[in-house]
């Protein structure tokens, strides 16, 4: 991760940003364990970030999320691609139970669920067993 460079330094962008930009980073440092072991996998010919199909290839709906991803294969990542919005839906593939990372909620699988979305929060659910 990187969060700086040639005029991009996220104090130039305002207050709102460099705190979101903190934010991401901690999530970053309280991921590096999981980031390190996820690295090493690829050694063994495996993928960091993993379309569904590479997971659950028997599930039609997974298969039709273009922009969601699996990290590694306990992460369900649901960037958000456009401005402005505050709640994302969120497809959750079959056969699992999913957890919210912000909030330790549950969900069953195998539905769309409605999660929050502001600009200093990224979708991930999670699903220790995977």
């Amino acid at each position: 991760m990187r969060i700086h460079g040639y005029k991009t330094e996220t104090w130039n962008f305002g207050k709102d940003t460099e705190n979101d930009m903190r934010k991401m980073l901690n999530l970053r440092y309280h991921l590096l364990p999981y980031i390190y072991s996820a690295a090493w996998q690829l050694t063994k010919g495996s993928a960091m970030m993993r379309p569904l199909v590479m997971d659950f290839p028997d599930d039609p709906q997974a298969l039709k999320q273009n922009f969601e991803y699996m990290f590694r294969h306990g992460i369900r990542v649901a960037p958000v691609t456009n401005p402005g919005i505050s709640q994302t839906g969120v497809y959750l593939p079959k056969g699992a139970d999913w957890y919210n990372f912000w909030t330790g909620e549950k969900f069953k699988g195998g539905k769309t669920i409605k999660t929050a979305a502001p600009r200093d929060i990224i979708p991930y659910l999670i699903n220790p067993a995977l």
